[in-house]
């Protein structure tokens, strides 16, 4: 039996501007929303997509994007209430996982075009500290010799 399926294609690639993480980073007060939507802006205008004919965005994150936050992202950008958002999250893979997502719903026809990709914002994060990795909550953790419910303090 022979299936066809679609070809799925990245059409660009568009990322924020990047600066140092932290209590001095030069976006410490820039949100994901507002880190997000100038970057779906550029995609839609530098392809001249009409953004009714988006059906999709989806946006992953280690840990930034949490409960609908996508769909705060499209609605902020001015996309029509007919583009779904989707959030996924798979640590330092997330991105890659959104594009296999979109990927994936086009390939079988479920979408034509998704905008997909990744966001962090690491300043909203906080570091992770070598004693930290992997502990449950990382960037949120105990701090050594603190006590933990996943198996004692870190090591001082």
């Amino acid at each position: 039996m022979k299936t066809n399926h679609r070809e799925a294609v990245i059409i660009d690639a568009c990322r924020s501007p990047i600066g140092r993480a932290g209590d001095r980073g030069v976006f410490r007060t820039v949100g994901p929303v507002d880190l997000m939507v100038p970057v779906l802006e550029t995609i839609i205008e530098r392809n001249k997509l009409d953004p009714k004919l988006i059906e999709e965005v989806v946006i992953g994150s280690a840990g930034t994007i949490s409960g609908a936050q996508t769909r705060n992202i499209v609605l902020t950008a001015g996309l029509p209430d007919s583009v779904a958002g989707s959030d996924t999250a798979r640590q330092c893979g997330s991105s890659s996982n959104a594009v296999a997502v979109a990927a994936h719903y086009i390939i079988n026809d479920d979408a034509d075009i998704i905008i997909a990709g990744g966001l962090e914002t690491m300043d909203r994060r906080g570091p992770v500290q070598p004693w930290q990795i992997g502990q449950r909550g990382a960037a949120r953790g105990p701090r050594p010799g603190a006590s933990s419910p996943f198996g004692g303090g870190a090591p001082a």
